[in-house]
């Protein structure tokens, strides 16, 4: 029985690990990087010894060892991914088909850069990973007040008490990870804001098109690395059919409270 439930759990390990590490690992080497392949001879080597040796030591160090790998080849990564995203571009803008693989690149950028940004930038992050998803009238409902926590957006409330609908648009530098109004940038830019009193309470309803242009280099970090997103990328999977675009309404209350409620529903 203990040998039973033994392989039950490194059965159990192993799965785990694979669905984890395997998809990116496997993106990374489509991609071109090299550490996607590193990255592969690390997750086997793991699994060999695990096997061999009867133990789950070595699959309890394999993230970390994955993760140092994926750390160390950082700038050598980032420069391997400009050169292909450069090129994928080029040939889009001279009306060149990619491939299904190099398509699928570009969808695994878009899931994987949404993903690792959550903790971050969780508006935006959501907004993307809604674009994996048809919708049935093109639009999708927010209940979140985190955009009352914008300067430009607070200010913008103030210097117009008397006005019920305006819009308010950030400068594309303004989506780099040090700037301040980075996180509503990237969420909402541009977006129109509606004012309305419902039983004596005020309500703001910000509307944004969640839609990648076709052209537009967005620095998103500057320092140590630089890491340059090209939207037109995306854009060319709109077009294919892979992302579909879509509005987003972010419904809030209560300007004149602060902390706001930042709890994040969809309908």
């Amino acid at each position: 029985m203990r040998f039973i439930c033994e392989l039950s759990m490194r059965f159990f390990i192993i799965c785990s690990l694979f669905i984890l590490l395997m998809p990116v690992t496997l993106w990374s080497i489509t991609f071109g990087f090299l550490v996607g392949y590193l990255g592969l001879l690390i997750i086997l080597i793991c699994f060999s010894i695990s096997i061999t040796k009867n133990s789950n030591k070595i699959l309890g160090v394999m993230p970390l060892l994955w993760l140092i790998l994926n750390v160390i080849f950082l700038p050598y990564t980032l420069e391997t991914y400009d050169k292909t995203r450069r090129d994928y571009f080029y040939r889009i803008n001279h009306s060149q088909e990619l491939t299904f693989i190099e398509k699928i690149n570009i969808y695994g950028l878009n899931i994987f850069m949404s993903i690792v940004a959550i903790p971050i930038y969780p508006e935006a992050s959501m907004e993307s990973i809604y674009l994996i998803f048809p919708t049935e009238n093109g639009y999708r409902t927010f209940n979140s007040n985190f955009f009352l926590n914008s300067n430009r957006i607070r200010e913008t409330i103030s210097k117009n008490p008397n006005v019920n609908k305006f819009n308010v648009i950030w400068n594309v530098s303004e989506y780099s990870f040090f700037q301040t109004e980075a996180r509503y940038a990237l969420a909402l830019n541009p977006c129109e804001i509606n004012k309305r009193i419902v039983n004596g309470e005020t309500i703001f309803e910000v509307s944004v098109q969640i839609q990648y242009p076709n052209k537009m280099e967005v620095v998103l970090i500057n320092k140590p690395v630089n890491l340059i997103v090209e939207e037109g990328l995306f854009a060319y999977l709109q077009k294919s059919g892979w992302l579909h675009p879509y509005t987003a309404i972010w419904i809030g209350k209560n300007f004149s409270n602060s902390p706001y409620a930042e709890k994040h529903t969809v309908r």
